[in-house]
Formats: structure tokens, C-alpha cells, sequence
């Protein structure tokens, strides 16, 4: 192991565990040695969880059919390294699309129709939101 200081990296069988108090950014190489013969090697570099995820719905949640809006989300904390969001209609998928941000009522929603939607990163998911 090189890199982080040894005392907050454990190797135990197949796992590697780094401190709570290693600085995320922190990255350590791994390789195998036995005398003069060494492995191939990899780096680990510690990243930042994601706690949170806030989903906004840029003005009204009166959307016309045929009618789209721009979602905004905010990640907690603002530097976690996962950020890959999914978007999930939870119901009214036959009214609604999202992509790329923006939510898209279909032009043959039935007026009222109401769409709940959230996000999801991993295992973190969002607030919901309905819109009519």
C-alpha cells in the first residue's frame, strides 16, 4: 500500500477499508509483493458520499398537456462524487417523459392527470413532486 498513511487503510482478506478520517481525494496504490516479484497495481481514491438530493420544478406544478417544465435537483453535500441521477415516475407514466432536466407532458394527458416523479442516485432518492 502507498499513498494515504498506512494506519487509515486496513487490508483484511479481499477488503480494503479506509479510516473515517481519511480526507476525501485521498488516493492509495495497491499491488502485491513477494520478493522481488510485484503485481500489477490499482489506485483507490477515497470519494465523497452523497447524504441528499433536493428536486425542484421550475415555476408552476400546472402543467399544460403538450407543455414541459425544467427540473433542477441539488446534491448534498455539492462535491459528492456520485452524480449520476435517474429519473422515476412513480405514477402517470402514461401522461409524462423526463430527459435531460425537463419533464414533458404529453399532448394527450387528460387535463388534471397528476404525475409524481422523484430522482434517485444509488441508493439516495429525493423529495417527490406532483404536478397536474
Amino acid at each position: 500500500v502507498e499513498g494515504v498513511d498506512s494506519k487509515n487503510v486496513t487490508i483484511e482478506g479481499n477488503t480494503i477499508s479506509f479510516g473515517k478520517n481519511t480526507p476525501a481525494g485521498s488516493a492509495v496504490k495497491i499491488y502485491a509483493a513477494s520478493g522481488s516479484v510485484v503485481s500489477n497495481s490499482f489506485e483507490l481514491v477515497v470519494g465523497v458520499a452523497l447524504e441528499s438530493i433536493e428536486i425542484t420544478l421550475d415555476g408552476s406544478a400546472n402543467i399544460e398537456p403538450g407543455t414541459s417544465r425544467l427540473v433542477d435537483f441539488a446534491l448534498n453535500p455539492a462535491n459528492a462524487s456520485d452524480t449520476e441521477i435517474t429519473w422515476v415516475i412513480d405514477n402517470g407514466n402514461d401522461y409524462a417523459r423526463i430527459n435531460g432536466g425537463m419533464i414533458f407532458v404529453n399532448a394527450d394527458a387528460p387535463i388534471g392527470a397528476q404525475v409524481t416523479f422523484h430522482a434517485e442516485i444509488g441508493d439516495v432518492k429525493s423529495n417527490s413532486i406532483t404536478i397536474i
